[in-house]
Order: structure tokens, then sequence, then C-alpha cells
């Protein structure tokens, strides 16, 4: 988290929720304040690791895109 805000000048309260841990859905929110075109999360069809869900989101900002990979937890 902390290498985030520093290389973004992001505030760790835009960030995270317990100022320890980031939460993917406020960073996305926090480049969509700052003008980077976030997509919504999906999900690819390969799914490789067990008890875990992969997702993808496309970024983009002044013509520069990349995809950015996350994985969430299972419902038990």
């Amino acid at each position: 988290m902390q290498s985030l805000c520093q290389s973004t000048g992001m505030r760790p309260d835009e960030v995270s929720s317990d100022g320890v841990h980031l939460d993917v859905l406020r960073v996305f929110d926090a480049f969509r304040s700052r003008g980077y075109q976030v997509g919504q999360p999906q999900r690819p069809q390969h799914q490789p690791k067990k008890g875990l869900t992969a997702w993808w989101v496309h970024v983009r900002i002044a013509g520069a895109e990349f995809a950015l990979g996350f994985y969430t937890a299972d419902a038990p």
C-alpha cells in the first residue's frame, strides 16, 4: 500500500479501508477520480488457483493501456 501511495500520490484512506491493506475497488475508484478510464472487472474463463477467483481490469490513461489482474477468495 505504501509503495502505491508513494508512486501515485494517493492517500492511504483512498485505497484502504483499514489503513494497512489495499482495497482493490477503492484503488480503481481513486484511479477514476484522477482521470483514468477503468473498465469493469472481468472474470477470465481459465481460473488457475483453487479457492480463488481471478479478475482482469483494463485501465487506460493518455493513450497508454494496461490490464491489472487480482484474485479474490471464493465464497465458502
